[in-house]
C-alpha cells in the first residue's frame, strides 16, 4: 500500500491511497460471499453459485461497491496511523481506479488543524443595524412564496397575458439574412421576465394560441454579441403553447401542517416528495422566530435546525428559506461535507437563527467547538426514511442528547416502515399526525410498468425507449456508482447525450449536472440513490429502474420523482431473472401489480 498527500488552500489536505490488486480480488470475493445468496441460477441450490458464473454472467462490476466498502475503512486507517497529520473533520472519499486485477485507488479529502494568529480584537465595538420592513414588501414575498408552490395550468381560450408561460418557436433575422443563435424551438418564456430583448415579450401579449407574428425589436447597444448591438431584428414567432400559474390553495401538507407548527404542536408528517413539506415547517419557524426577534431580549445562538439526509437537499431547503425570510431579520445557514469548512465556521460565527445541516458534517463542526444546540427551540428530521436507508441513524442518535428536552419537533417522511415508527414515539410529545399519502403507497398518477428482461438486454431496451421517447427528460436509476457511468458511456456510444451523478462526483459536479438537468440542458440524468435526493422537477415525465432496488420503500422514493403536482408520469422498471423477488416485494409493499410490458430484440 502506498501513499501521497496533497497539501491544498485553507487547511485541506487530499491523500492519495492505493491497495494492492489481490486486496481488491478479496474484497470482491468478500463481497461475492455476502450476496451470493441473493441469486437464483437454474441448476444450482439458492447460496450455492459459483463466483465464475456469477461473473461471467452478471459481470464482476456488481461486487465492485461492495467491495470497496469493504476495503476503504481499514485502509484508511492503516495509511493514515503513521502520518503526523491533525485531521479535524471526517474524510470525504473518491474512488479514482477501481478494476478487478488493478490497483485500488482512492482519495480521502479532509480538514487538518489551523494554526491561528489571534489579532488585536479587544475593544472592536460593531455597529447594530436595525432592519425596518414595509407592509408592501412582506406582500411582495408571500407572492413568491405562492408562485413557488404553484400549478401550471394549461389555458386554450384566450390571448396571451402578462406572466403567462409560453412555449414558443422564433427565428430572427438582420436585413433579411437569419443570424446565429438567433433560432430555437420549444423555448419557455414568462412574459414580463424581461428575459429576452426589450420590446419582444410585450409585442406577444394578445397573440393567440397557433398565431404566429413578426415581432420587431432592437438590439441594445451593449448587447453582448458585437455584430448585433444597436441594430434592428424581426422575429418571426409562433406561440405553440400559453400556461399560466394558479396559486390559490396550499397544498395538502401545507393545510394541515402550517397551523399546528404555528401552535408550537410536535408533527408526524408523512407525504411523498414533492407535496410542499419545505414550508410546512420553514414558515411556522420564521414566523415564529421574527416574532421574537422583535422582543427587547433576544437569545443568542442557534434557534432552529433542520436535519436533512444530503448536500443537495441541504442547498434546496436553504434557498427556499432564503426566499421566505428575505425580508425579516431572521438569520439562517447552511452546512454539509464535501467542501471546505472554514466558510461554513465563519457564517456561525456572526450569527444564525436557523441552521440547515446534513448530519456529518454538524457533527464534525459540534466535535471542533463551532456549534453548540444547547439553545435550540425548533428541530425538524426530515427525508426520515432515507436518513435511515443510507445509515445516518448512529449519527442522528449522537445528535438527539444534544438537543434540548423542551422543543418543537417536526418529523417528515415519505414512508413509515417500522424503523421510523419506533424512532418517533421517542423523540415526538403527542404529536399531530399528519398522513398526505397512505403507508408506503405510491401516487396514482403513475403509469407502473415492468420490463422482464436480462441484465446483458437492458441496455439495449434503455437505448429502445430513449429513442422513441425524443425530447422528454428522463431520470434513470443505477444501483451503483460504477454502473452508473457505464450506463453514461453506453447512451454516448449510442449517440443519447447523458449524465450521471453519484457520490464519486464532486460536489461542483453535481451541481452543475443538476443544472443542466433541471434546465432541459442534458435530457437524460443517470443517478445513485444517494445521490438523487436533489433532483426536484415539476414536471419530470418518466423515470427508468435500470436497476431494482434492495429495499422496496427506496422504489417508492424513486418513482415519487415523477407524477408531481397533478401532472402524470411513467416509471419503467427493468427486472432481470435474479431480481424478480424484488419485484415481489415492491407490490406487496405498495399494493399495486406492475403492469408487465413486452421487449423483443
Amino acid at each position: 500500500m502506498s501513499l501521497q498527500v496533497e497539501n491544498l488552500e485553507h487547511n485541506m489536505a487530499k491523500v492519495t491511497i492505493e491497495v494492492e490488486a489481490a486486496k481488491l480480488d478479496d474484497a470482491i470475493k468478500q463481497a461475492f460471499n455476502k450476496k451470493k445468496g441473493q441469486f437464483n441460477v437454474p441448476g444450482f441450490r439458492k447460496g450455492k453459485v459459483p463466483f465464475q458464473l456469477i461473473a461471467k454472467e452478471y459481470g464482476v462490476e456488481i461486487f465492485y461497491e461492495d467491495a470497496a466498502n469493504i476495503l476503504i475503512p481499514d485502509a484508511y486507517a492503516e495509511a493514515m496511523k503513521d502520518t503526523d497529520l491533525e485531521i479535524v473533520s471526517r474524510p470525504e472519499i473518491d474512488v479514482t481506479q477501481l478494476e478487478k486485477g488493478k490497483d485500488f485507488i482512492f482519495t480521502a479529502t479532509f480538514a487538518l488543524k489551523p494554526e491561528v494568529t489571534l489579532g488585536d480584537y479587544k475593544g472592536i465595538e460593531v455597529p447594530k443595524t436595525r432592519v425596518t420592513v414595509k407592509k408592501d414588501e412582506i406582500e411582495e414575498e408571500l407572492k413568491k412564496v405562492q408562485e413557488q408552490n404553484a400549478r401550471e395550468i394549461t389555458i386554450e381560450d384566450r390571448a396571451v397575458k402578462d406572466g403567462d408561460i409560453l412555449t414558443i418557436d422564433y427565428s430572427g433575422s438582420v436585413d433579411g439574412v437569419k443570424f446565429e443563435g438567433g433560432t430555437a424551438e420549444d423555448q419557455t418564456l414568462v412574459i414580463g421576465s424581461g428575459a429576452f430583448i426589450p420590446g419582444f415579450e410585450e409585442q406577444l401579449v394578445g397573440k393567440n394560441l397557433n398565431e404566429t407574428a413578426d415581432i420587431n425589436v432592437t438590439f441594445p447597444e451593449e448587447y453582448h454579441a458585437p455584430d448585433l448591438a444597436g441594430k434592428d431584428a424581426v422575429f418571426t414567432v409562433t406561440v405553440k403553447a400559453i400556461k399560466e400559474k394558479g396559486y390559490t390553495v396550499p397544498t395538502p401538507i401545507q393545510e394541515k401542517a402550517i397551523p399546528a407548527a404555528l401552535a408550537k404542536r410536535d408533527i408526524l408528517g408523512c407525504a411523498q416528495t414533492g407535496t410542499g413539506k419545505t414550508a410546512s415547517f420553514a414558515i411556522p419557524i420564521i414566523q415564529h422566530l421574527q416574532v421574537v426577534s422583535k422582543e427587547s431580549v433576544k437569545r443568542q445562538g442557534i434557534k432552529a435546525l433542520i436535519l436533512t439526509p444530503t448536500r443537495e437537499l441541504a442547498l434546496q431547503i436553504s434557498e427556499c428559506i432564503d426566499d421566505y425570510a428575505k425580508y425579516t431579520q431572521v438569520r439562517h445557514g447552511v452546512i454539509f461535507g464535501g467542501v471546505n469548512q472554514r466558510p461554513q465556521v465563519d457564517m456561525l460565527r456572526k450569527g444564525i437563527d436557523i441552521l440547515v445541516a446534513t448530519p456529518g458534517r454538524l457533527l464534525d463542526l459540534m466535535n471542533q467547538g463551532h456549534i453548540h444546540l444547547d439553545t435550540i427551540q425548533y428541530f425538524v428530521l426530515d427525508e426520515a426514511d432515507r436518513m435511515l436507508d443510507m445509515g445516518f441513524i448512529h449519527d442522528i442518535k449522537r445528535i438527539l442528547p444534544k438537543l434540548p428536552k423542551e422543543k418543537q419537533t417536526l418529523f417528515f417522511s415519505a414512508t413509515m416502515p417500522d424503523t421510523i415508527v419506533t424512532l418517533t414515539k421517542s423523540l415526538l410529545k403527542n404529536p399531530v399526525k399528519i398522513y398526505i399519502t397512505p403507508k408506503s403507497s405510491t401516487v396514482d398518477s403513475i403509469n407502473q410498468v415492468v420490463y422482464f428482461v436480462e441484465k446483458k438486454e437492458k441496455s439495449q431496451l434503455l437505448i429502445s425507449i430513449l429513442q422513441k421517447a425524443e425530447d422528454q427528460s428522463v431520470l434513470i436509476f443505477s444501483r451503483t456508482k460504477h454502473n452508473a457511468d457505464k450506463i453514461v458511456k453506453i447512451l454516448g456510444k449510442a449517440g443519447i447525450g447523458s449524465q450521471a451523478i453519484h457520490g464519486n462526483k464532486s460536489q461542483a459536479a453535481r451541481q452543475s449536472a443538476l443544472g443542466n438537468f433541471k434546465s432541459g440542458k442534458t435530457r437524460v440524468m443517470v443517478a445513485t440513490d444517494i445521490a438523487s435526493r436533489g433532483i426536484d422537477i415539476s414536471e419530470l415525465p418518466m423515470v427508468i429502474n435500470y436497476d431494482l432496488p434492495d429495499v422496496p420503500e427506496t422504489y417508492v422514493h424513486r418513482i415519487g420523482r415523477t407524477g408531481r403536482a397533478g401532472n402524470t408520469g411513467t416509471a419503467l422498471t427493468f427486472c432481470s431473472q435474479e431480481e424478480r423477488k424484488l419485484v415481489n416485494d415492491i407490490q406487496k409493499l405498495t399494493g399495486k401489480k406492475l403492469n408487465k410490458a413486452d421487449f423483443t430484440i
